[in-house]
């Protein structure tokens, strides 16, 4: 039997080929009843929808470009999931990608999306990236463009972002609260605005409890947990190390735990430690790890929205959005 179109539904119900789309569509100036008709006809038909067809008829692909650092990172694996359900519930497919932090693959990327024309890219920036030319040339083809977690200023679209100095705050002022007196921060890489708010949120809460921050106590790493653990092992060697240690995120504190153990120095008697995005895996460690948790699935949800509604919108000009989560302080016992 040969595949229905709406062009045979159409006909069967004499309304136009137009009418019968926006009714699948639920679009609002359908009537009820039409709407109804169409619905019925098509399911009592088997009606299946040709993406390629729509994808004419509308300019649009109905796809989304999705670009993350790293796959396996929980973090970005929740971020993902979020965000393709709500494309999915609204009838578009997502292109998933992983930079995997390295510039030149970004640019690459963000080049093959182009050329598969989806109708917007959602993007966390990768760690290495300080060049945004290919990014703000999405602004000039009309593809929207979310970012979320790492976002730029340089980059002209929206941003879905956590409030990191508020975290970095939080961060410090539970490790002043616990007693500590030598505390550091295992910051992450500098070209990130991320690092940079968290850090500050950090000195700010130590600014306000008078507290001085040793120049040797700032350290800068990346989120790779090997990495962290040599950053670690440094760290805790020193003459006078620190008794308490406020890692960028999660995963740095796991070669944080990692390091402490090879050096036999107990959590949280010798050394309190705090992460930041409430892995799942935080609660199982020994001890479980204090955190600042972060919003990662429902972040994928708003980024999906704002990309969806700056895509459906007929604005030309629709004004950019920034959506601001708010960090909450996970207490466990590794403080």
């Amino acid at each position: 039997m040969p595949q229905v179109s709406i062009k045979d539904i159409a006909r069967m119900l004499n309304i136009s080929v137009a009418t019968v789309s926006r009714a699948l569509h639920n679009r609002y100036d359908v009537k009820p009843e039409t709407k109804q008709k169409v619905l019925e006809l098509a399911e009592q038909l088997n009606y299946r929808p040709s993406s390629h067809a729509i994808g004419l008829l509308k300019k649009r692909t109905h796809t989304i470009g999705l670009v993350v650092p790293e796959i396996d990172n929980q973090f970005f694996s929740e971020i993902i999931n979020g965000l393709e359900n709500v494309a999915y519930q609204q009838g578009y497919n997502v292109m998933i990608f992983q930079s995997q932090n390295i510039y030149e693959r970004e640019v690459k990327i963000i080049d093959q999306l182009i050329g598969a024309r989806v109708d917007g890219v959602a993007i966390s920036i990768g760690s290495s990236t300080q060049d945004f030319k290919h990014l703000n040339m999405l602004k000039d083809l009309d593809i929207p463009l979310a970012m979320f977690d790492r976002a730029n200023d340089q980059v002209y679209g929206h941003k879905i972002i956590n409030d990191n100095f508020e975290g970095g705050y939080k961060a410090g002022e539970f490790l002043i609260k616990s007693g500590r007196q030598r505390i550091a921060h295992i910051a992450g890489p500098s070209t990130l605005k991320l690092t940079r708010l968290r850090m500050q949120g950090f000195k700010a809460a130590l600014r306000d409890a008078q507290m001085e921050l040793r120049p040797e106590y700032l350290v800068h790493t990346t989120f790779r947990m090997e990495d962290s653990h040599q950053t670690a092992l440094d760290l805790l060697s020193l003459p006078q190390p620190p008794d308490a240690i406020f890692a960028v995120s999660d995963y740095v504190a796991l070669g944080v735990l990692k390091a402490a153990r090879e050096l036999n120095l107990k959590i949280p008697r010798d050394l309190a430690l705090i992460g930041f995005t409430n892995l799942a895996v935080g609660p199982l460690l020994e001890p479980p790890l204090t955190t600042i948790s972060q919003q990662s699935y429902e972040m994928g949800q708003e980024t999906a929205r704002i990309l969806l509604e700056n895509i459906e919108s007929p604005d030309k000009d629709f004004k950019l959005q920034t959506r601001i989560f708010k960090p909450e302080l996970v207490v466990r016992s590794s403080v």
